[in-house]
C-alpha cells in the first residue's frame, strides 16, 4: 500500500511540474510576442504617378459603350427632376 501511494505522489508531482513548465512557457510567450511584433518593419506607401489621359484611353478602347452617347444611358425627365431635387436638398 505504501508503494502505491508513493507512485501516485510521483505521478502527481510530475503532472504539477509539467503544468508549471507549460504555464511558464505560456507566460513567456505572451511577454515576448509584443516585443517580436514591434520589430516587424512595414514599408511606407510610395507616391505613384498615374497617367490619367492614358488610363481614360485604355478604358474607352476596352469598352466603347462608355463613350457612346446613346439614349439608353439618359435619364427620363422625371428622374432628372427627382435627381435635381435630391442634389439641391
Amino acid at each position: 500500500m505504501m508503494i502505491h501511494s508513493i507512485s501516485s505522489l510521483r505521478s502527481a508531482n510530475c503532472r504539477r511540474s509539467a503544468l508549471g513548465f507549460l504555464t511558464v512557457l505560456a507566460t513567456l510567450g505572451c511577454l515576448v510576442s509584443p516585443i517580436v511584433a514591434q520589430r516587424i518593419q512595414v514599408e511606407k506607401p510610395q507616391k505613384v504617378q498615374i497617367d490619367w489621359p492614358a488610363a481614360a484611353r485604355d478604358v474607352l478602347a476596352l469598352s466603347p459603350r462608355l463613350s457612346d452617347g446613346s439614349k439608353d444611358k439618359a435619364l427620363s425627365t422625371q428622374r432628372q427632376i427627382r435627381a435635381a431635387r435630391r442634389l439641391n436638398g
